[in-house]
């Protein structure tokens, strides 16, 4: 809503004008030239119907014939009785002959959004969200290699509905999960159009149309987390790959999410192994940085954890605590592969999701509280409360 605002000492100067030409855009400040206070107030309410009357949704509303009568709505605009104020271009004459300019084609669009997140994406999550989209938009379109051709036929970013692009997610053959990431990408992209320019919303009150899609949430899912033979089966099994264990171990008894585990350094670990920092960091040789999901922490070292690491860190020989076996930081993709590789070995199906589980829900039975099993896993309490808090013991906790 426009406001209006005097400038000038003791009001002698005159009257101005403050408001959003749309909503995300910069404020404009504008002088009325009068210091008629009633008539600021008139401009300040035809400003805002103005702003309201080139809302997408009303600017091409066709209003019946006989209520165009009625309003006398054909009738020429009669020239005001005042002198008319200077408007910024968004109100009249902003398009030439009244027409909004073309909407760049989907292509461009998409060109944009890729160099965008290249650069405000670690790689792996920039890769991802374009494998996504590309399942819509096609490779070619995209201007990227790849035989997918795509389901979207429209020119521009106008043309993307939403149910077609929830009709393309329900029918891939994937978990819940990574239908909810499908969701993000593309949600991500109007986002960024809107930002930028590229989009204009029809719908004020949800100017993103990707809100229109499921959330993708999945219900009623049970915590799968390991028993303690299970546990020791694991490690067992491990032995003959000391970097995999030690991840493992860090994971079930420190929390660690998997890109976390391979971050860490030595020099992470406290000397005295009471704890270790979750920290931010650069590895220089392959030019990458860490993307810590929820911000660092220092996490405890259990005494399970210490069992693990004490024998580990004095035959460790690198910097990075879980080294890949050419010594350097591993790639979290074929660190997975190696993973699974072992577990299938062994007929196991453990997952990493399933180690944080088993690091929460062994804190919460020995009664830590949500707030300290949130602090060192890097959630919210909120998340643990969800997850978690039926494993409390009531009787300790």
């Amino acid at each position: 809503m426009a406001t209006t605002y005097w400038r000038g000492d003791d009001r002698t100067g005159s009257l101005w004008i403050k408001f959003y030409p749309q909503k995300g855009a910069k404020a404009e400040r504008l002088s009325l030239e009068t210091t008629d206070s009633c008539r600021a107030d008139l401009i300040r309410r035809r400003v805002d119907l103005e702003i309201e009357l080139r809302r997408p949704e009303l600017r091409g509303l066709e209003l019946p014939s006989r209520l165009i009568e009625i309003l006398d709505l054909a009738a020429p605009p009669q020239p005001p009785a005042t002198p008319a104020i200077l408007l910024p271009p968004f109100f009249g004459g902003a398009f030439p002959g009244g027409v909004m300019p073309a909407s760049p084609l989907i292509e461009e669009v998409l060109a944009e959004f890729l160099a965008y997140i290249a650069v405000e994406n670690a790689p792996h999550h920039a890769q991802n969200k374009t494998g996504y989209l590309k399942k819509f938009f096609g490779a070619a379109r995209m201007g990227l290699p790849g035989d997918e051709k795509g389901v979207f036929t429209g020119k521009t970013l106008e043309d993307v509905k939403a149910g077609d692009v929830r009709k393309m997610i329900d029918g891939l053959p994937v978990a819940t999960k990574t239908k909810k990431h499908h969701r993000e990408a593309f949600h991500a992209l109007f986002e960024f159009a809107m930002k930028y320019g590229f989009f204009i919303p029809v719908n004020f009150r949800y100017p993103n149309p990707m809100s229109a899609l499921p959330g993708y949430h999945e219900k009623n899912k049970p915590i799968v987390y390991l028993s303690q033979a299970e546990k020791d089966h694991l490690f067992e099994m491990l032995k003959p790959a000391p970097s995999v264990r030690a991840a493992a171990g860090l994971m079930i008894h420190g929390g660690l999410r998997r890109a976390e585990a391979l971050w860490l350094r030595k020099q992470d670990i406290s000397p005295d192994l009471r704890f270790f920092s979750v920290v931010n960091k650069t590895d220089e040789e392959k030019d990458i940085e860490s993307t810590l999901k929820t911000g660092e922490r220092a996490v405890p070292i259990v005494p399970d954890l210490k069992r693990i690491l004490e024998p580990y860190l004095e035959t460790l020989d690198t910097e990075w605590l879980v080294p890949s076996p050419t010594g350097l930081l591993w790639i979290g993709e074929n660190f997975g592969d190696k993973h699974r590789t072992l577990l299938r070995a062994n007929k196991l199906q453990h997952t990493c999701l399933i180690y944080r589980h088993t690091f929460a829900t062994d804190r919460a039975r020995e009664g830590w509280s949500l707030f300290r099993i949130a602090k060192a896993m890097g959630n919210s309490i909120a998340v643990c409360e969800k997850y978690y808090a039926a494993f409390i013991d009531p009787s300790i906790a």
